[in-house]
């Protein structure tokens, strides 16, 4: 649209642009397919669009020499101001990383790591410019999943704090599949609250953090493993009982000093929490 109304809907540079464009997305059934590079004379705007056009083209073609390819020439456009591409490629310079990650991949694999570090710094280095913050939240996104796979065990620890962490966080959704999907993959690597929390450990372990942070959350843990017999079982069954209604954990707290009246033949007081 911005080429259209600049150049005009019937110029023929519009519909050269068009012709590059339609051989970008060429490669998506099958390629390569590279638009030519325009002559010196072209206009500059469209030179450097076709530029990005050609780095397009290559990285589309899902080849290894394609992918070395739009690597130069995304290098090249972040190097370039005048490039209306400029702000985004360096960006898509880890996105060809991640390619090349993929494309170069052991047979029992899923990603090769040296590209993956690759990536890992480039993705990093834009978080830090505050010049490139127009592309900071899809780097950050992207920065996610590569170290999904460099680090498991860092970024399972890193999504356990985070999805405990409240507040507002737009990519909870994404955190919380890739949380799961490493928690059974690995599920005694994390060393955050809500994966020591979910493994349960054991019940000298749930009562320091349950002493420490006076957390509902792990009160509840306390309240799964602990037997009349133990020596806290009692001031665990005085701090279930001033867990108010309003509580989150209410109810599941309920219902394990029940359990827990009925385990030591506590009758009357099993009849006053159902009632």
């Amino acid at each position: 649209q911005d080429r259209a109304r600049r150049f005009g809907a019937s110029s023929p540079e519009l519909q050269e642009w068009i012709r590059g464009q339609d051989a970008v997305f060429g490669n998506c059934a099958g390629g390569p397919n590279i638009p030519t590079e325009l002559p010196v004379s072209a206009n500059p705007v469209l030179r450097a669009d076709r530029a990005y056009q050609i780095a397009a083209a290559d990285f589309y073609s899902g080849t290894t020499k394609g992918y070395e390819i739009a690597l130069q020439d995304f290098q090249a456009i972040a190097e370039d101001k005048d490039s209306s591409w400029h702000t985004i490629a360096p960006y898509l310079i880890a996105r060809t990383l991640i390619r090349q990650a993929s494309a170069t991949a052991a047979e029992n694999r899923t990603h090769n790591p040296v590209y993956l570090a690759k990536a890992e710094v480039q993705l990093q280095a834009i978080l830090k410019d505050p010049t490139q913050q127009s592309i900071h939240a899809a780097a950050e996104s992207l920065l996610g999943f590569v170290r999904f796979y460099l680090h498991p065990e860092q970024r399972e620890t890193e999504l356990g704090n985070r999805l405990a962490g409240g507040g507002p966080n737009p990519h909870f959704a994404q955190d919380l599949i890739d949380y799961t999907w490493l928690k059974d993959r690995s599920p005694d690597l994390a060393k955050d609250d809500l994966s020591t929390w979910l493994r349960g450990g054991t019940l000298d372990g749930a009562i320091g953090k349950w002493r420490a942070t006076g957390s509902p959350a792990w009160l509840v843990a306390v309240l799964r493993q602990v037997h009349p017999g133990d020596r806290a079982f009692r001031e665990v069954m005085e701090a279930a009982a001033r867990v108010p209604p309003t509580s989150a954990a209410y109810v599941t707290v309920t219902y394990y000093r029940l359990r827990l009246a009925m385990q030591c033949e506590n009758n009357e007081l099993a009849r006053q929490i159902l009632q």
